[in-house]
């Protein structure tokens, strides 16, 4: 007959599960007859711990007001200028796109530094920015090309190294949303790669 052992991992979670409620790691550790070294203290694999010098996980910067520049990964951007409601710009285009009777125009104006090095470019578009609001929606962008003879707009694409990138993006909103922030990316940022501005004074 064949006996079937538990797995590891359940084993683990039932340790961690009476190490919270008797004891602490310390019972966890003196099950596994594990004996610290003299002047040390027990091991905590989830506890404080001290960093090693030049290693670390990267974290995002903190929301950025209008005006004030922040990097994410290989760019640097801020939002210089927020209109609110747009509505009097946008209708002067030739637009299909009708906001319902609760709803607004919102028009972002960015500006985007590519910091790579020389031998690379740095590529963005105006999908990569999506605004939330305190509400937990989130809301993406409309097409630029939505908006024929609408000057000034952030299409977006190749940025040379050094070099940057300006203009309006350009998003359909409900009108009683607050608490707005425009995220980059849009979809599944990285630690180090993220960057929130903040759209309200």
């Amino acid at each position: 007959m064949t006996v079937r052992r538990p797995p590891t991992t359940l084993i683990l979670a039932l340790m961690m599960t009476l190490a919270g409620c008797a004891g602490g790691w310390g019972s966890v550790i003196d099950a596994l007859g594990i004996t610290p070294l003299a002047g040390t203290q027990d091991p905590d694999p989830f506890g404080n711990y001290t960093p090693i010098a030049g290693m670390g996980i990267p974290t995002a910067a903190p929301p950025a007001r209008i005006g004030v520049e922040v990097v994410a990964g290989s760019l640097a951007m801020k939002v210089t200028q927020v209109v609110r409601p747009g509505d009097g710009i946008v209708n002067r285009a030739s637009s299909r796109l009708v906001p319902e009777a609760n709803e607004e125009f919102v028009m972002v104006d960015i500006e985007v530094r590519c910091l790579s090095s020389a031998s690379d470019t740095c590529y963005v578009t105006e999908f990569d920015f999506g605004i939330t609001s305190s509400s937990g929606r989130d809301y993406t962008p409309e097409f630029s090309s939505a908006f024929s003879g609408l000057q000034g707009l952030f299409e977006g694409g190749a940025i040379p190294p050094g070099e940057s990138m300006a203009g309006s993006i350009v998003y359909i909103i409900p009108r009683d949303e607050v608490g707005l922030v425009l995220e980059y990316p849009r979809l599944f940022p990285l630690p180090g790669s993220r960057a929130s501005l903040i759209l309200e004074p």
